[in-house]
């Protein structure tokens, strides 16, 4: 379902004045098949960071479309989730929903036929010809709590530590500088950081969870 599709998209021509820079071009149009996004590179695992700027000398650059084919198929875009095989289908169809994907720290939304979510895809909307559709996940994040341990009796601290709360935020989420806790306070030692309980895994409080940890 996907190929590489390769033509000179533009010209750029630089100068000892300073960088050029290149726009995106228009989307890549085919029968059958549906433009997804332009890559930097081959395998398509990164997006080409737009405008792409150009100096005097620079070698000329290679991007690549992603094209997916949907003649007779409606394809899955799970950004993230478990995968969902794709429908085909022979016009006239009538689609259903598949079962929804899943993925840790979020719930499944919506499908939508587009990348950036906001046109909700249409179940009950027969296919009256052969050129299907790509849907794209929404997903909600959750929301997963942070509790603290202090591995020693309460009696081993001072004031302040004894009353350390839990916090709360959703999956991945930046945990803002002003939640992060203060070290905790040991008589006859230093704090050096927090693990996640039964593991060694550190946590340096960078993004929420996804998952409830202490």
């Amino acid at each position: 379902g996907t190929e590489l599709e390769t033509r000179l998209l533009g010209t750029v021509t630089p100068s000892d004045s300073g960088p050029v820079s290149y726009y995106k071009p228009a989307d890549i149009e085919k029968e059958g098949y549906l433009f997804v996004e332009y890559y930097s590179d081959a395998e398509l695992t990164t997006l080409v960071n737009w405008p792409m700027s150009f100096n005097l000398g620079d070698s000329d650059a290679t991007i690549y479309a992603r094209l997916v084919d949907v003649n007779g198929r409606i394809v899955f875009e799970t950004n993230g989730g478990t995968p969902v095989e794709d429908i085909t289908f022979t016009a006239p169809f009538q689609p259903t929903a598949p079962t929804p994907p899943t993925k840790t720290g979020y719930s499944f939304y919506k499908w939508y036929y587009d990348s950036a979510l906001t046109q909700e895809v249409d179940w009950n909307k027969t296919l009256t010809n052969n050129t299907g559709f790509i849907a794209y996940a929404g997903w909600t994040a959750n929301q997963y709590t942070i509790s603290f341990d202090m591995g020693t009796p309460a009696s081993s601290y001072d004031t302040t530590t004894e009353q350390m709360n839990t916090m709360t935020g959703y999956a991945n989420a930046p945990v803002a500088a002003e939640d992060v806790p203060a070290d905790p306070v040991k008589f006859g030692y230093t704090f050096d950081h927090w693990n996640i309980k039964g593991t060694q895994t550190r946590y340096d409080f960078v993004n929420y969870p996804t998952e409830n940890i202490t």
